[in-house]
């Protein structure tokens, strides 16, 4: 990843989205001064005292949604657990800030009650469900109320991990994870269209929500009741195989034909590792999908066949005299499969098919939508998936108007239901991973080698620029992208027509890689650099590539009145992984494909705080904290661990009397870059996708680890030399990692992914994730690899053979 900090030139850079960091009060600082450095003098900070839960004060925190206010030029996003509003323009506004329990997943505006003038936000906060927040006057927010969801589903069947198959399980609490809310009115009364990722989706009246007293449960949860006794207030959606359940709903769009008088809402709901559903908001029963992993349509998918052809999973699962192992509905791979699997391919090594696992450790992470926009050209209606790593997909929904549920009492149950019919797509951007399985002693059948970054990767939101015959669509790596021809998705190809991308056969090896793309370039535009974008970003049907602006792509909306031929205004709002939000004015109206055609007007910070440039300078942009994943405190200070951001240090408490601050402020910061910086006088290395730190005390140093770089030894001491903020900077010989550049260490080839250590004597252990644990030398000099590698003691769990420590 390059530059994490707002550039108006071209941003190539490296989703996801932590949710920041929140200290409290009594953090239980501590420590023993030794007398030396910054650690000399002995203070209140030396005496341990016993943590307790007060206030509370976040640093930064992950944007991911971004939601317009209606009219008046206002936008709300979030920092983690703080609702922001700030006014669109071209210079930056005064952000006004609300702390809600809960990190916002989805905001959604609505007026209440009609025609009062009175608006009101409507958060999805995960596990804390819904709040509401009064956003009449955005400079002045005020918190309305909060409730929780339940949710209950007996007669669940699933195979656990030992193959064992377990029926009538039950799922139930009161705390539903809340991904995405929606207001749908039908003419008589208006009603809250709710997803909850661990059950499915659940209708209300809107009027429960703001009636305290007779719109509740008697548990305290939001009362689920549409009014109506002939119709269902929720739907069950998750398909239980294994243990971990698929289905969860991540977004929803609620959608009616502009050319219809009539009414045709449908509800799309992005279904994550099952597609899209398609829903009667009346009745919620589903009247329709698509299913990528199911599409025979399509050859341009990650399961793909030696030949070319893509998989027939109904030819794959085992059968016997009730049919194939496939759930009558879904049609996906059931717990029947899943036993099979584990208990004969895996345990009796019978040689067999396993689509199950194949799909549920690796290959659902191609098939996750994640969220769906719906607009109609002509006489056809078009559905626009951000499928992650499967790409932008694009399928042919157009009967959804009179599509009807799944029946089983009919010669064919799927007579009215809908399957939509794939039209084309765009790839996304490749995850680096593993293109051959690791590890060769794990005990587990398909194990989640190289996973993480899979998880995170690929296309995250779209949107439809109607009026211009466009498709806006964000991707984790790339950053915004737009394409022509959203009415004919069968244009969308590279201009030779047909490519190979298989350059590690043989084809359909199922190891993350894009040897299935066959209508784009997915060549490293840049061939020098391992982690260029795909050359196809850089070529037609491409209109746009911006790479990362200010961090991962993420969630983003259109401006209404866009004009991408006007310069100095602001076309789109998009929101970061690493945190904040950017006011985008795209520059050139699409011509040629580039990646300098647009400009960023405005960029806000998830923190008010500066760091120390490479040159030694000041930023003239805050610090963005967003990918938060581990801390260390010692007396006053604070070392934090944020990924791509590196390690930063934090001075939380009063350094005499250690009395905890709500003035929080960064003392020092490694390179807020990924790759290391050439200064001209010196070269300045990052501690990169930071994951953890842990402090050496005596010897004033701090070792962060890395999510995909190994270990990095970071000397503190000059934290004391009154500098604010100081940079602090690796040197080569603190480097410890095993997966180099140069090529891999200690007879090791699998990628590094530390994620903690513990010191004993010169000896680091460390915490390899799926590469087990490995052990570096810290007496030894790393910096010249390839000629000595004997800083690597060894590697248990890896395929390496273990070296006797010296």
């Amino acid at each position: 990843m390059k530059k994490l900090v707002f550039r108006r030139a071209s941003l190539v850079a490296l989703l996801i989205a932590s949710i920041g960091v929140a200290l409290w009060a009594g953090f239980g600082l501590q420590g023993c001064g030794d007398g030396t450095g910054f650690f000399k003098n002995l203070t209140m900070c030396d005496v341990e005292a016993e943590a307790f839960l007060n206030s509370q004060v976040r640093v930064g925190g992950a944007s991911t949604v971004v939601g317009l206010d209606r009219g008046d030029n206002w936008v709300l996003y979030n920092v983690a657990n703080d609702l922001r509003a700030t006014q669109i323009g071209v210079t930056e506004s005064v952000k006004y800030s609300l702390p809600v329990p809960g990190f916002i997943h989805d905001i959604d505006v609505v007026e209440y009650p009609a025609a009062s003038g009175v608006l009101y936000a409507l958060l999805s906060t995960g596990d804390q469900g819904i709040v509401v927040i009064n956003v009449t006057d955005p400079a002045n927010m005020f918190f309305v109320t909060s409730m929780d969801v339940n949710y209950e589903q007996t007669g669940i069947t699933f195979t656990d991990g030992g193959g064992n198959i377990i029926p009538d399980n039950i799922i139930a609490g009161t705390h539903a994870p809340i991904t995405a809310l929606q207001v749908y009115e039908d003419g008589s009364d208006r009603y809250l269209l709710i997803a909850n990722e661990a059950y499915g989706l659940h209708k209300t009246r809107l009027a429960h929500v703001f009636d305290t007293a007779t719109g509740r449960e008697l548990d305290g949860t939001l009362l689920i009741d549409d009014g109506d006794p002939a119709t269902t207030d929720e739907v069950f959606t998750m398909l239980y195989a294994g243990e971990n359940p698929w289905g969860g709903p991540k977004s929803m769009m609620l959608y009616n034909d502009p050319n219809d008088a009539g009414d045709s809402d449908k509800l799309f709901v992005a279904m994550g590792f099952l597609g899209v559903g398609i829903f009667d908001p009346q009745s919620l029963q589903q009247v329709g999908r698509y299913n990528l992993y199911l599409d025979p349509g399509s050859t341009e998918d990650w399961f793909v066949n030696p030949d070319g052809t893509n998989m027939d999973i109904a030819s794959l699962v085992q059968t016997d005299v009730t049919g194939p192992y496939l759930d009558a509905f879904t049609g996906m791979p059931d717990y029947r499969q899943a036993a099979f699997e584990i208990n004969e391919a895996w345990k009796a090594s019978v040689a067999a098919p396993t689509p199950w696992a194949e799909f549920d450790r690796y290959g659902k992470y191609y098939y996750n939508a994640r969220t769906v926009d719906v607009a109609t050209f002509g006489g056809q209606t078009i559905a626009y998936i951000a499928y992650a790593l499967g790409g932008m997909v694009a399928v042919d929904v157009t009967g959804y108007k009179t599509a009807g549920p799944w029946d089983p009492a009919l010669t064919d149950p799927f007579q009215n239901f809908l399957t939509a019919s794939y039209l084309g797509y765009a790839p996304a951007v490749p995850a680096n991973g593993p293109d051959a399985p690791t590890g060769a002693s794990s005990q587990s059948l398909y194990p989640h080698f190289g996973s993480g970054m899979l998880k995170e990767s690929g296309i995250v939101d779209v949107q439809v620029d109607t009026a211009g015959n466009r498709v806006f669509f964000s991707d984790h790596f790339a950053g915004l992208i737009a394409i022509p021809n959203a009415g004919n998705p069968s244009a969308w190809q590279g201009p030779s027509g047909t490519y190979n991308n298989d350059t590690q056969p043989p084809l359909g090896d199922h190891w993350p890689d894009y040897e299935f793309v066959t209508s784009y370039d997915m060549s490293p535009f840049d061939p020098q650099d391992n982690e260029s974008l795909p050359s196809w970003l850089y070529e037609s049907p491409s209109l746009l590539a911006t790479g990362e602006v200010s961090g991962h792509g993420n969630s983003f909306a259109l401006m209404p009145a866009m004009d991408v031929a006007t310069a100095g205004q602001v076309d789109v709002i998009m929101s970061s992984g690493g945190g904040g939000i950017s006011f985008i004015d795209i520059t050139d109206n699409f011509a040629p494909p580039t990646d300098t055609g647009f400009a960023i007007l405005v960029h806000m910070t998830t923190t008010d705080e500066i760091f120390r440039e490479a040159d030694g300078s000041l930023s003239t942009e805050g610090l963005s904290i967003g990918h938060s994943a581990g801390v260390e405190a010692y007396r006053n200070l604070l070392f934090l661990a944020d990924g791509p951001h590196g390690m930063t240090v934090w001075q939380i408490a009063d350094e005499d009397r250690c009395f905890p601050t709500d003035d929080l402020r960064a003392i020092a910061n490694t390179l807020q870059d990924e790759y290391p910086v050439n200064t001209g006088t010196e070269v300045v290395n990052p501690a990169p996708h930071a994951y953890h730190v842990t402090l050496d005390i005596e010897n004033q140093k701090a070792f962060v680890t890395s999510q995909s770089r190994g270990l990095r030894r970071v000397a503190i001491d000059g934290i004391a030399t009154g500098e604010i903020p100081v940079l602090l900077k690796p040197l080569l010989s603190d480097i410890y990692e095993h997966n180099t550049t140069d090529g891999s260490v200690g007879g090791m080839s699998m990628q590094d992914h530390a994620y903690d250590m513990a010191m004993d004597g010169n000896l680091a252990f460390v915490a390899d994730g799926s590469n087990g644990l490995t052990v570096y030398d810290l007496s030894k000099d790393p910096s010249n690899p390839q000629v000595d590698d004997s800083f690597v003691v060894g590697n248990i769990g890896g395929h390496t053979a273990i070296r006797l420590c010296q």
